[in-house]
């Protein structure tokens, strides 16, 4: 099952010291871009990455379930600070296979009238 992650960063304080700047960059940001760089690697993330202009990810994770999915986010140093949106996807197939008895009733409901 396929999932379409986006995160961004809850809130990036201005007046953080460099000092404060720079831990977060090397205990958060960093481990966890690697961490999802090892993800990528594996094929667990199939497509994606940071967004440009901004503090965010988006990404999509070949996961078996929710809660595979889950197990995942913890493993990011800056998850806690991200505010995340999980769409689980379907697939084209699917979602032919689920139109398509629509647009049968459709014809019919258009051709009794």
């Amino acid at each position: 099952m396929r999932f379409l992650i986006e995160m961004h960063l809850k809130h990036y304080p201005s007046s953080m010291a460099p000092e404060e700047s720079l831990a977060f960059v090397e205990q958060s940001v960093v481990p966890s871009l690697e961490r999802l760089e090892a993800l990528e690697r594996h094929g667990t993330i199939v497509a994606g990455g940071p967004i440009a202009g901004s503090i965010a990810l988006a990404f999509i994770v070949e996961a078996d379930s929710q809660a595979a999915l889950d197990r995942i986010f913890p493993e990011l140093p800056i998850w806690a600070r991200m505010e995340t949106t999980v769409r689980p996807l379907t697939t084209f197939g699917a979602r032919k296979a689920s139109v398509l008895p629509i647009a049968e009733r459709l014809r019919v409901l258009g051709g009794a009238r």
